[in-house]
């Protein structure tokens, strides 16, 4: 995740890098650029395309932060059923047109790429208030 924010790609990040990362994920930011953003997720190595083993490695992860178990063979049927989608030109790998196209046809791809901050801030607002009456 470190390396989304590295825009220099130098191993580190600054405010304005981390400032310019996270706003992508607020209200404001488009859908070119959730979309983007979500390819670089799943882009591990940066080569501007998705393999098996990326997507398989970001899926084992999300399902285990989530509590959810899959056997190995249902996470590489979801694999498999998802190049099949997705790998338009047959190559084993989605690059970012196919996974645009991906994510125009199931756009749930993106539900969790948007964070209300206001939302988060007010709540944290309110959650101090009650604390000190």
């Amino acid at each position: 995740m470190f390396q989304l924010f590295d825009d220099r790609n130098i191993g580190q990040i600054n405010f304005t890098e981390f400032l310019s990362g996270l706003s992508i994920l607020c209200t404001r930011g488009t859908l070119e650029e959730k979309i983007q953003f979500s390819f670089r997720i799943f882009d591990f190595d940066n080569d501007g395309k998705i393999s098996k083993q990326e997507l398989s490695s970001m899926l084992h992860t999300s399902l285990k932060e989530n509590n959810v178990h899959m056997t190995t063979e249902q996470i590489g049927h979801v694999v498999d059923s998802t190049f099949n989608e997705a790998d338009t030109n047959s190559d084993g790998f989605i690059d970012f047109e196919e996974y645009k196209r991906l994510v125009d046809s199931h756009p749930s791809i993106l539900s969790n790429m948007t964070l209300d901050f206001k939302r988060v801030i007010d709540s944290r607002i309110e959650a101090m208030k009650m604390e000190n009456n």
